[in-house]
């Protein structure tokens, strides 16, 4: 029970967790309490019938969230998911993400010997998101070190004046073109609303600065792409002084 409660306590009611999945470390405790309970049911005809629904029913949760359609994944009663949300919120492709082409334009404008740093800013709540967009980017490109302003927003601001790119990830219908101002941050706190959460309670001071470097640096950059995306789209910015 000490591998299961105190984390629960914790996660529940000490810190504010950016997303549920971090939970998932107790989710072995709790699968050893269950089949604990499940075995101490002395009656056979009540234990395995039991059993069997939770067999099938964890079955049929990985399938639906692994490979279960849309409608399928949404299956609810009012408000309560049936076989839970998954981390994707639908089906994610690779090419879809257009990692890619964000790539390409970057490496075009770059010479092959040099390290690129970019800044990702993501306000759209959709998929590549935050660090996801940062393993993408460094995935198999060891030319590139980007950095995610919510997520490594420390970095981000010790690396700020030496950041050759910001790729700025936002909904394609919004007439929002750089990372700046009221509105950029209440999408902010609108699709990170955890994450800005803990930040502006541990470190409201650095998290201020970053922003308004951010807000600030709109000259310094120069808009050298956009890559349209289902319901999104990128605008990478170039530094002024980088020569290329």
């Amino acid at each position: 029970m000490s591998w299961f409660i105190p984390p629960l306590l914790v996660f529940s009611f000490v810190f504010i967790i950016k997303q549920p999945r971090f939970l998932m470390p107790i989710l072995s405790p709790m699968a050893m309490i269950t089949a604990w309970g499940l075995g101490h049911i002395k009656s056979k005809k009540i234990r395995l019938p039991i059993v069997s629904v939770v067999i099938v029913f964890c079955v049929m949760q990985f399938s639906v969230l692994s490979y279960g359609s849309d409608g399928m994944r949404n299956i609810s009663v009012g408000t309560f998911k049936i076989f839970g949300k998954p981390y994707y919120g639908g089906r994610c492709r690779i090419e879809d993400l257009k990692i890619d082409t964000l790539i390409q334009i970057i490496a075009e404008r770059s010479s092959s010997n040099e390290l690129i740093q970019i800044g990702s800013v993501n306000v759209t709540g959709a998929r590549p998101d935050n660090l996801e967009i940062v393993f993408w980017l460094r995935m198999e490109n060891d030319f590139l070190k980007p950095v995610d302003l919510v997520e490594m927003y420390a970095w981000f601001l010790k690396d700020f004046d030496s950041l050759d790119f910001i790729v700025f990830h936002t909904h394609s219908a919004s007439e929002l073109m750089w990372p700046g101002g009221e509105e950029f941050k209440t999408l902010l706190r609108r699709h990170n609303p955890n994450g800005i959460q803990v930040i502006e309670a541990i470190d409201p001071l650095r998290w201020n600065s970053v922003l308004e470097r951010l807000e600030n640096a709109r000259l310094d950059f120069n808009l050298i792409g956009t890559i349209p995306k289902a319901e999104a789209i990128y605008y990478i910015y170039e530094r002024n002084n980088r020569g290329h």
